[in-house]
């Protein structure tokens, strides 16, 4: 009788640690769950910033707004006209298009310094950092897991971007202007992007997509040969929300990650 009682009562607790954990698993996975669909990224409009700056800067023309997540890129794009002597606003951060556009394009890039933040050991999000000097930050995956969208603001509206590639690639950061390409320029340019990338981004992107690129000089393999970091990002589809998407290292990010062990002087100038 003894024996049964015993028996039973560890039959019980038994039980009992099994649907602890139970209760623990269900509770993580239902965490999990709902991290993945809640929203990440917020649309805070940057229409009157952008039509203030305007009315102060008038020999400023065709220009827009940038924001990236997780940085403290939120200012100004401007034309780099011959018309804009850029020497005139160097106290202020700003990035710029080598195109004269003043509304939307189907591809739109956008060039920004980076004087400070070009070693192979790249500081995140550190604040003395400005222009796109923050931009470097998405080298790193635990940031990019975080991170993953881009805010453009133009012709009087707020356009959202999710990010679906992260690379160097060998181009002079110039060699980019925005424009409307045919749909079979646009895939050829995606898909080199997404070949590219360090990162495979769970979502699908086509040719007709808006895309919008970041560009900004590095020296993370030195200074024998020019190299150009770049972010694409697409359009946030109609009925599509800003929510969190899972994103996996690439093969080709072994050999980054190796090389971001190593040193390097953040504030070696260009």
């Amino acid at each position: 009788m003894k024996k049964n009682k015993k028996s039973k009562r560890r039959v019980n607790k038994y039980i009992g640690i099994l649907v602890l954990l139970i209760i623990l698993v269900a509770g993580l996975l239902i965490n999990f769950l709902l991290a993945q669909n809640k929203t990440i990224y917020s649309i805070e409009t940057r229409i009157e910033a952008l039509n203030n700056y305007q009315s102060a800067n008038e020999k400023v023309e065709k220009l827009g707004w940038i924001r990236v997540q997780g940085t403290n890129i939120d200012y100004p794009v401007i034309y780099n006209s011959a018309d804009v002597d850029m020497a005139d606003i160097t106290d202020e951060d700003f990035v710029w298009m080598e195109t004269d556009i003043s509304e939307l394009t189907k591809k739109v890039f956008i060039i920004g310094h980076n004087i400070r933040n070009v070693s192979s050991q790249p500081l995140i999000t550190n604040p003395s950092h400005t222009r796109f000097e923050q931009l470097m930050s998405y080298i790193y995956y635990d940031f990019v897991k975080q991170n993953k969208y881009i805010q453009f603001t133009i012709d009087g509206k707020d356009y959202l971007y999710k990010i679906f590639s992260v690379a160097i690639v060998e181009d002079d950061p110039l060699d980019y202007t925005s424009g409307n390409p045919t749909e079979e320029e646009q895939k050829e340019y995606i898909e080199q992007s997404l070949e590219d990338s360090y990162f495979d981004f769970d979502i699908d992107v086509d040719e007709t997509d808006n895309i919008i690129t970041l560009v900004t000089c590095t020296r993370f393999y030195g200074y024998t040969n020019d190299y150009t970091f770049k972010i694409d990002a697409r359009m946030v589809r109609e009925n599509e929300e800003a929510k969190n998407y899972s994103v996996k290292e690439k093969e080709n990010y072994k050999a980054i990650k190796e090389k971001l062990k190593g040193g390097g002087n953040d504030e070696t100038e260009e």
